[in-house]
């Protein structure tokens, strides 16, 4: 009985050593993944820059490979007005870019097509 447990175990530990040795192959192409990510994308980020409460962020993202275009910029003001703008380009090439605010008076937003022989 005894060696039957004894023997169970390793089995465990075997298995156990597998799926290490398994995962351990895969870490250098999730890096890769992380670093072409990097290649494509930008961003900044200013905290309270115009003092408590405020802030400021956007990023760019441009990928050749997935033909994934999009951008966001957001500000948040001492006020509490907040104004941004995000967009991105469709399958299609049309680029849509909204730019919006939002303050005391509400949310409002205007939504732009621009269509790809005008980026041209």
């Amino acid at each position: 009985m005894e060696e039957e447990i004894a023997e169970i175990k390793w089995d465990i530990i075997g298995v156990i050593l597998l799926a290490i040795l398994e995962l351990a192959d895969l870490l250098p192409q999730v890096q890769e993944l992380r670093l072409s990510l990097a290649d494509v994308a930008t961003s900044y980020s200013n905290y309270e820059p115009e003092g408590p409460g405020t802030y400021a962020f956007g990023y760019e993202l441009d990928n050749p490979e997935t033909q994934n275009v999009q951008f966001r910029d957001e500000e948040r003001k001492a006020d509490g007005t907040v104004t941004g703008k995000y967009g991105w380009v469709a399958e299609d090439g049309t680029a849509y870019v909204v730019t919006y605010v939002a303050d005391s008076r509400g949310y409002r937003a205007n939504v732009e097509n621009i269509p790809s022989w005008r980026l041209k």
